[in-house]
């Protein structure tokens, strides 16, 4: 266990000489030296004289008339003795166990997640009264820690840049973490480039991941060569130890552990103490945080310009606070809620805020109430919701989504006989679509060649298959894709390489589902533990360079639990066109239509049909459907909003024709400045788009670890207003608690604990000794000069 530098150093300040035996020969050759010249005297000769009154110093001298007198203690004795025992010293080379414990490989791993924003952190060495401090962020109070170690590690101080050291120089690393660790400096000896990598270390908005950090630093302090042994290394972690997911038995090889809290030590209130009394946002103490921790928007199905934005306010505060919420849309007020959130009878606390990988971490209770807003906005835009409080963090004191205008897609589904799933319609009904219309299969290919299509009644379709934003085909495998973006359920597409069929290698008579991609925006709170499908299905993916190929939840068609193939998979057009003959055709002939395989657009495909199993009737599959038209369809479908949070990775569809072939970076602006990568897609066919028209285009953006409202910029167009504006939330209920933790309790082997007890870190002090003893003999030669005056 690692423990504070507070309280987890070794016992005890032992003092070690690394050669004592020429210190001790010199002493029995020096000292008797010394004191000779106190005990001998010369024998005087008699003379006599006519009087001694001038002589009266020399009278002293006529006590002893033999080679021996008693010893008289004098100042200058003393001086000189302590001159001789400080030289003396320094030859034995005293040396001092290190009190930090430190080996010669050095690890600064600095915590810089949103929780080390907190304001309640002291910076004791920028005040002029020793009495007075300056309240810093956490953060700074971290680098003002390993700057102070640094100093110790180093032995900067002025006598040793006099005298020298003649320790061996500490090599230190210098890494920072938040969602994701990052190495500032490799392993170096330079203090000034160790001071500057420090320096450099930025604070961010994003939740802390220490199990990562502790990764990184074991592959930087483990050997890859087995013939050489690893070098002990010494981690020191300067946080606030306030981790949600710590690492459950990630090991640090070699690696000894030193946890440096950050944060003043909290404490919890007595349970014999008073109610607390009500605040409100005036009177909030700088110890306590309010934080939105939730945000999202919501039209409604029936009336699409209404709007309702849930928010979730969280306190860290024992008493109850009283304030208000407001909400502004594109930069105008548009509504404010009031709340009460705190010890109410209505509002039970959340659970302890003890950290897992904390023993003692002593934050109070947190507290939560949520906030609702309605109002009117058929337009859409940019929805911040803000709180006008003033605690502990800034970044959770504001929360924003994008919401785009009421406009719902186009959904065309083929079905045999027109009779799709009845829980299928169900969920796309549930999305308030602008059009939902089932076609038979017939119907669909005539569309799709262009011919003219008329219903048994004599009537002819007005609409066009391009006209639709999304086409699902149910049970139902087509000749044809369309050139919108569709879902197969249960029947395959015609892609080369791509196969569904009945698993006939499978020992069980159904199948679950094994894994999925759980961060795929797709896959999002989908859970698939419950789902069985009877009888097993077997997908194959196509194997080509023009198709990305991503496999979503794989099947377990054996009943063993290992992953037998995927069930759901995603696949996307990428760099040029490859063509096929088109089903039906003759290969080669005059006037044969070429187009490309995925025509362009995405393709979701489930490789079972929903009455095999029981996914229909759970609550994921709504989810499912919601999650693949918002992430399929290139229009916004405007029933539901979008933000991010500050680790998680961005990506921004732009639709055809938005942006030039030839633009390949964007520029993003906001609380960071950042550049971004174009992505093409899939060139459309020129049979059917103009020859000018640019392909759609996809912009990867990457995580933004600054909370706040960003734009897109691509080839001088502001893309803000159609899906270039950026919501990024920290959106953390365990970092806006801003807890503090006492001691870090973190996995370690066996070998660290033997390092722990056998390695030892010597400071030697020898030039310290032999300044003192500079120091008295000037003393000594200003006495004796000052004796010899009189």
């Amino acid at each position: 266990r690692a423990g504070p530098h507070r309280a987890g150093q070794p016992r005890g300040r032992r003092v070690t000489f690394l050669t004592p035996l020429p210190a001790i020969i010199a002493a029995c050759i020096a000292l008797p030296i010394l004191l000779l010249y106190y005990f001998l005297k010369l024998r005087r000769r008699a003379v006599r004289v006519s009087s001694t009154l001038l002589w009266e110093r020399a009278t002293k001298d006529l006590q002893v008339n033999t080679p021996f007198r008693w010893l008289r203690i004098s100042f200058l004795l003393l001086v000189q003795l302590l001159i001789l025992a400080a030289l003396l010293l320094a030859l034995a080379r005293p040396a001092l166990h290190d009190p930090l414990g430190a080996t010669r490989r050095v690890v600064f791993l600095i915590d810089r997640s949103a929780s080390m924003d907190a304001l309640d952190a002291f910076d004791n060495t920028a005040a002029s009264d020793s009495l007075a401090a300056t309240r810093v962020t956490r953060l700074a109070q971290a680098k003002i820690e390993a700057q102070r170690i640094l100093d110790k590690l180093s032995g900067t101080g002025w006598l040793s840049r006099i005298f020298g050291s003649s320790q061996p120089p500490t090599s230190v690393c210098v890494i920072d973490f938040a969602a994701a660790p990052r190495v500032r400096l490799p392993f170096s000896t330079d203090p000034a480039a160790i001071r500057e990598a420090i320096d450099s270390i930025t604070q961010s908005d994003q939740p802390a991941t220490l199990a990562a950090a502790l990764q990184l630093v074991a592959g930087l302090t483990t050997s890859t060569d087995e013939s050489q042994a690893t070098e002990p290394t010494t981690l020191f972690i300067f946080s606030d130890g306030s981790f949600k997911d710590p690492p459950a038995d990630l090991v640090t090889p070699n690696a000894l552990l030193r946890y440096i809290q950050i944060g003043p030590t909290p404490t919890v209130p007595s349970a014999t103490e008073s109610p607390p009394v009500p605040s409100t946002f005036d009177s909030i103490l700088p110890t306590e945080n309010l934080g939105i921790t939730a945000i999202s928007a919501r039209r409604d199905t029936e009336s699409p310009s209404t709007v309702r934005v849930f928010v979730r306010v969280q306190s860290n505060s024992p008493r109850t606070i009283r304030g208000s919420a407001r909400l502004r849309i594109n930069g105008r007020d548009a509504d404010s809620r009031s709340f009460t959130v705190g010890p109410i009878p209505n509002a039970a606390p959340l659970p302890t805020a003890t950290s897992p990988a904390s023993s003692d971490s002593l934050a109070p209770a947190s507290f939560e109430a949520p906030v609702i807003f309605e109002i009117d906005s058929p337009e859409g835009g940019t929805l911040v919701v803000s709180l006008p409080a003033i605690d502990l963090l800034t970044s959770d004191n504001a929360a924003a989504v994008v919401l785009a205008p009421a406009r719902t897609p186009r959904i065309l589904v083929v079905a045999p006989d027109a009779a799709p799933d009845e829980l299928l319609m169900l969920a796309l009904d549930g999305l308030a679509p602008a059009a939902l219309s089932t076609i038979p299969p017939a119907y669909y290919e005539q569309f799709a060649s262009g011919a003219r299509v008329i219903d048994p009644t004599g009537n002819e379709f007005t609409s066009r298959l391009s006209d639709w934003d999304l086409v699902v085909f149910d049970r139902y495998r087509p000749e044809r894709l369309p050139p919108s973006p569709s879902i197969s359920i249960g029947a395959g597409l015609p892609v080369p390489g791509l196969s569904v069929r009945p698993s006939l290698d499978s020992e069980s008579d159904t199948a679950r589902f094994s894994t999925w991609r759980r961060t795929h925006p797709i896959m999002r709170s989908v859970t698939l533990d419950t789902i069985l499908i009877a009888p097993p299905m077997r997908m194959t993916l196509p194997d080509s360079p023009s198709i990305n190929s991503i496999p979503l939840a794989w099947g377990d068609a054996t009943g063993t639990g290992t992953i037998s193939g995927p069930l759901i998979a995603l696949l996307e057009p990428i760099g040029p066109a490859e063509t096929r003959d088109q089903p039906g055709s003759t290969p080669g002939a005059p006037g044969t239509p070429i187009a490309p395989t995925l025509a362009g657009a995405k393709r979701l495909v489930l490789a079972f049909e929903l009455a095999q199993s029981n996914w229909g009737i759970e609550f994921s599959f709504p989810v499912f459907i919601v999650n693949a038209v918002e992430h399929l369809a290139l229009v916004q479908s405007g029933i539901a909003s979008r933000s991010y949070r500050t680790d998680e990775p961005i990506s921004v569809a732009i639709p055809q024709n938005t942006l030039p072939s030839a633009v390949t970076q964007a520029f993003i602006t906001g609380p960071l400045a950042t550049t971004a990568i174009v992505r093409r897609g899939h060139t459309p066919a020129p049979s059917s788009t103009p020859p000018d028209a640019s392909p759609p285009a996809e912009i990867i953006v990457g995580t933004l670890e600054r909370a706040g409202i960003y734009r897109v910029r691509a080839a001088g167009t502001d893309l803000t207003g159609s899906s270039g504006s950026l919501a990024v939330n920290l959106a953390d209920p365990w970092e806006s608690r801003a807890a503090v933790a006492t001691r870090l309790a973190l996995p370690a082997s066996s070998s660290t604990r033997d390092l722990a007890d056998t390695i030892e870190s010597r400071r030697e002090i020898w030039h310290w000794l032999v300044a003192a003893a500079l120091l008295l003999l000037c003393l000594e030669w200003s006495f004796f000069a000052r004796g010899m005056r009189a």
